[in-house]
């Protein structure tokens, strides 16, 4: 589409969203909000920080964030989850006797279709709270994309046992939940008894996540780390509270960074509300998982770019650059640039965002086959060979 048709058509899409602001608002952002006024100047890109909050951060952690911030505003990493919970087991994800990340099924799938991989991979800490079924799968991803020269994130999807009365003998990752409705766990009765069972566990899980995030400090891995995300949608147990999650969120950052000793973590906040913003000495990238209210797919011609979103988040902290930490659908590429809302990336859930269900495995099983339920092939192929997309062959911010 020539430039001047995409010009006109995001100038006619903001005239429509600064005339139906509140719709817009709720529609993209699920509350009314005013964002759809706000206008991103061209200065943010290149005054956004590159500091981190942690004096103390490693080498590897500074010289990628310096990195990204010289992509910012100019190019956008393309980024991929991979299944957490997949039994990595079978010969099909080996290569030459060696695990390969590659060979996941959602890289598999995204190699097959734009002949690219992504520059991000994201994971996720979730069972690590319980030892006995959880295995280090998504460690070992991590060690070998950080080998292949690519961008690590870590979200951690907390479980909590669904019945705290019962003895912490017989609490286990089957017998769990991260939704709050799911566990009579009380965060804010946990952390008002300091000595109490609630807040030891609290201290206990937060060892155990610590103890594989040493493992990649170790071997000099930097970390786009993103715990207790999406927090004021309400709908986990870290996120019933603003008070509570923003203590419990200074406990998580005081425990890994002053306790554990880890300086390798980029802290991207994702609590997607500015009233339950921490602070920028404890924020380094503010992030946004843009899914439309109750996952309704009608909405996204609403907003193509996120824009409404990004503008909503950057609410909280106008120094910080802005990542779309999750995705289902992805951002028009023309559309970002013509509204000048360039966020910093792109990561797309797993499983059921990209591949096909398999039929004899259900609910939870899914296929090696690219599903197109929220994009063609044709899409997909189209931004990772874009020129303002970045791909694991072009990152270099280890030289």
């Amino acid at each position: 589409m020539p430039t001047i048709l995409l010009k006109a058509l995001a100038l006619l899409m903001g005239g429509l969203q600064a005339l139906f602001f509140p719709v817009a608002g709720l529609l993209t952002v699920g509350r009314l909000t005013t964002a759809a006024l706000d206008r991103v100047p061209n200065a943010h890109y290149d005054e956004a920080s590159a500091a981190l909050g942690d004096p103390n951060a490693t080498p590897e952690a500074k010289a990628l964030m310096a990195w990204l911030k010289a992509q910012y505003g100019a190019r956008m990493l393309s980024g991929q989850f991979v299944d957490p919970y997949r039994d990595y087991t079978p010969p099909e994800f080996y290569t030459e006797g060696a695990l390969d990340v590659r060979r996941s099924y959602e890289l598999s799938v995204i190699q097959d279709v734009t002949g690219k991989l992504p520059a991000v991979i994201g994971l996720d800490f979730t069972g690590v709270e319980f030892p006995g079924a959880w295995r280090d799968w998504v460690t070992q991803f991590a060690l070998q994309w950080h080998e292949l020269g690519g961008v690590v994130t870590f979200c951690w999807h907390w479980l909590a046992p669904r019945d705290v009365t019962r003895p912490q003998s017989e609490w286990s990752r089957w017998e769990s939940a991260i939704n709050g409705v799911n566990t009579n766990f009380d965060l804010k009765e946990a952390l008002a008894d300091k000595s109490g069972a609630g807040y030891q566990w609290l201290l206990q899980c937060i060892e155990k996540v610590a103890a594989q995030l040493q493992i990649l400090q170790a071997a000099g891995v930097p970390v786009l780390w993103r715990p207790l995300h999406e927090a004021s949608g309400g709908w986990f147990w870290w996120g019933e509270d603003k008070d509570a999650y923003l203590e419990l969120y200074n406990l998580l950052y005081d425990q890994l960074v002053n306790e554990y000793g880890l300086h390798n973590l980029i802290w991207v906040w994702n609590a997607q509300h500015p009233d339950w913003y921490p602070g920028d000495g404890r924020v380094d990238i503010l992030g946004d998982d843009p899914y439309p209210p109750g996952n309704l797919k009608w909405l996204y011609p609403v907003d193509p770019a996120r824009a409404v979103r990004f503008k909503y988040t950057l609410r909280a902290s106008g120094s910080k650059m802005v990542a779309m930490t999750e995705n289902d659908k992805l951002p028009n590429l023309d559309l970002m640039w013509a509204q000048n809302v360039k966020w910093l990336l792109f990561c797309t859930w797993d499983r059921e965002k990209l591949l096909k269900p398999d039929p004899d495995d259900q609910p939870w099983g899914y296929l090696r086959e690219f599903s197109g339920e929220y994009d063609r092939a044709q899409t997909v192929w189209a931004v990772y060979n874009d020129p303002r997309v970045v791909t694991l062959d072009e990152i270099n911010w280890k030289s």
